[in-house]
């Protein structure tokens, strides 16, 4: 199953998803490949943003099984619509897949690998 941890508190956001769905074989899951895609594009939309200065404080490691992100928006705004499109994505495949992905509020800022 894949697990989403999702963090806000002021300017700080944070994302850590990691596990396998189970749907399909590897190489032809669709749930994996979603949130994969979603995540890839969160990494890629903040690499951007940051690069502008935009937001400060990146740090995202992707790896076979975990992606793993935070970041400061300095109150701003700016990464927040790229943050809450990839957790509402990864929010509607969990209702489409309930058995297969979840993503919960996290009352602690994750930690890669741990909750």
């Amino acid at each position: 199953m894949i697990e989403a941890y999702r963090y806000r508190s002021g300017p700080r956001h944070a994302l850590l998803v990691q596990g396998h769905s189970g749907y399909a074989p590897r190489g032809s899951d669709v749930v994996c490949a979603g949130v994969s895609a979603l995540c890839a594009a969160l990494a890629s939309t903040l690499d951007r943003l940051e690069k502008k200065r935009e937001i400060s404080s990146l740090d995202y490691r992707i790896s076979e099984g975990c992606f793993y992100c935070s970041f400061d928006d300095g109150g701003r705004g700016e990464g927040s619509g790229a943050f809450e499109c990839a957790c509402a994505g990864i929010g509607l495949i969990s209702e489409c897949y309930p058995a297969c992905a979840a993503i919960s509020e996290s009352p602690v800022l994750p930690v890669k690998g741990k909750r």
